[in-house]
């Protein structure tokens, strides 16, 4: 029988990636821009480097947002696996 985190690791653990996540949030530009370049779709560089700066800043605000929700609510007793982001964290 699998036993259930405490209270205290379940806080660490969300508290922890949230921080992860409000500090790593600019990374999420650069590598999705150049997971974008890398394609071979064929369309123009230009265009492909486009999409991946406004979904790249999309996945930014997303993370940041998801940081602060983790921070803000670690405390709060239950399972808050929060949105799964691609990466999880970073680092």
């Amino acid at each position: 029988m699998a036993q259930e985190p405490g209270y205290f690791e379940a806080l660490g653990k969300t508290f922890t990636r949230g921080v992860k996540n409000i500090i790593s949030f600019p990374w999420e530009i650069p590598s999705t821009l150049s997971r974008c370049d890398q394609k071979t779709d064929g369309n123009y560089r230009v265009f492909r480097d486009a999409a991946g700066l406004v979904d790249g800043t999309f996945r930014a605000v997303t993370r940041l947002s998801c940081g602060i929700w983790d921070v803000l609510f670690s405390p709060v007793p239950g399972e808050q696996d929060g949105l799964p982001l691609k990466p999880e964290t970073f680092f």
